[in-house]
């Protein structure tokens, strides 16, 4: 499957991808996301999503019951243009180490995704069993900064 092949799937609700072990998995996957989950897990990758509304600069713990290790950060605009200003999610460990550095919204459309590129530190990426991910968001003021942030992690 191509690098770009999920985000141009384009799945309307309630229709599935195509059959085979890949477009089975994605299929549920999508059924979860359209309940509007919280964690999914399949084949022992966990999907961690944390809606952050448009508000003032905050953090967002994600307390996880199981070890993980972060391996991916998407994030989904759900809101209007994010105007002008540095708006950024950054995800730490409990001891607040980047485990991503600050990932830039701004100026993005409604709907648009952002899949982490750069700035990720493996050495702080596994988080102990009762440990939290925390999701830094810098809202810094003019335009609308709300988003869905996915945390892929597998299982350690």
């Amino acid at each position: 499957m191509a690098s770009d092949s999920f985000g141009a799937a384009k799945r309307l609700p309630g229709k599935r991808f195509r059959s085979g072990t890949m477009g089975d998995a994605l299929s549920e996957v999508y059924k979860d996301v359209e309940a509007g989950f919280t964690a999914s897990e399949l084949n022992g990758i966990v999907i961690l999503q944390q809606d952050i509304t448009n508000v003032a600069t905050a953090d967002y713990d994600i307390t996880i019951t199981d070890a993980l290790t972060l391996v991916d950060v998407t994030i989904i605009k759900t809101a209007a243009l994010a105007g002008d200003n540095a708006h950024t999610v950054t995800v730490v460990n409990a001891a607040d180490e980047d485990i991503v550095t600050a990932m830039g919204i701004t100026g993005m459309a409604d709907g648009a995704v952002l899949r982490m590129t750069a700035g990720y530190d493996d050495s702080k990426a596994s988080v102990a069993a009762g440990g939290l991910f925390r999701l830094k968001h810098f809202n810094a003021g003019a335009g609308d900064a709300a988003c869905r942030v996915l945390l892929t992690c597998r299982r350690t």
